[in-house]
C-alpha cells in the first residue's frame, strides 16, 4: 500500500518558516543571519500503519537535530494520542539531517514544525 506522506521540500520549507533556533538547544537564538545555514533533510522517512483517521491531519513535533544531522528528543507540542505517538516518534527519529551551520560550524537545533499526515490507501 502506498503512504500519502508529504516530506522533503514540505520538511524543509516547514523548517524554514518557523525559525528554528540555534546555539545550545534550549537557548534559542535568531537564525537570519548570513553566516547561518538552516538544517536540510537528506533521509526522510515516511511512516506506516497510521490509523485512517489520521489521514490529513497535522500535527506540532518538537525535536534535536544534533551537529552530526541526528535527530533527538522527538516530542509532540500538545496533546497527541498514544497511539499516533507510537507509531510516528520513532519514525521520526530515525530521520537525518545536513547539520545547522553558524559561522561555518555545525551546531545543535531545536526545530518545531506541522507535518501533515496522510492514511495508508
Amino acid at each position: 500500500m502506498k503512504k500519502s506522506f508529504l516530506p522533503g521540500a514540505l520538511l524543509a520549507a516547514a523548517l524554514l518558516a518557523t525559525g528554528a533556533a540555534a546555539a545550545t538547544p534550549d537557548t534559542p537564538i535568531t537564525a537570519d543571519t548570513a553566516s547561518t545555514v538552516r538544517p536540510v533533510p537528506v533521509q526522510v522517512v515516511a511512516p506506516t500503519g497510521l490509523p485512517s483517521r489520521f489521514k490529513d491531519a497535522t500535527v506540532k513535533l518538537t525535536f534535536i537535530i544534533d551537529a552530526a544531522g541526528n535527530v533527538h528528543d522527538v516530542a509532540p507540542v500538545g496533546f497527541m494520542p498514544e497511539d499516533l505517538k507510537q507509531k510516528l516518534l520513532p519514525v521520526i527519529a530515525q530521520w537525518k539531517f545536513q547539520p545547522m551551520l553558524e559561522n561555518g560550524r555545525a551546531v545543535p537545533v531545536r526545530a518545531i514544525f506541522p507535518l501533515t499526515l496522510g492514511a495508508e490507501s
